[in-house]
């Protein structure tokens, strides 16, 4: 099952947010990162998904610049993304359960359908 988020889902999405640059990127981050472990969860070739780490990988690195530049680098901001990295890496160590991947997988990708 091939399923991706694509730019124009993120458009739609977007007018009900305020229009922040961080809005938007964490909306391509959620999607990714539920993407990436929904294959990797369910066994596919790491082949299949490779992009979607490496943009995570480069929209981590952007945000952390941007957080750096602007000096609005916190302890708050810092609790979000370790909140964040526990909950990726409990899908992806079988901590919480494969189905919600499934659900969340399968209820991004219903624009698409």
């Amino acid at each position: 099952m091939e399923s991706t988020w694509s730019f124009p889902s993120f458009r739609s999405v977007s007018i009900y947010f305020s229009g922040n640059l961080f809005d938007c990127a964490s909306l391509v981050i959620f999607s990714y990162t539920v993407m990436t472990c929904y294959n990797y969860a369910n066994g596919y070739s790491l082949l299949t998904y490779l992009e979607y780490p490496i943009i995570l990988a480069q929209e981590f690195v952007l945000i952390y610049l941007v957080l750096l530049y602007k000096q609005i680098l916190s302890s708050e901001t810092v609790k979000w993304a370790a909140a964040y990295f526990l909950v990726t890496a409990g899908f992806l160590l079988g901590i919480l359960p494969p189905a919600l991947l499934t659900i969340l997988a399968v209820s991004g990708n219903k624009e698409h359908s």
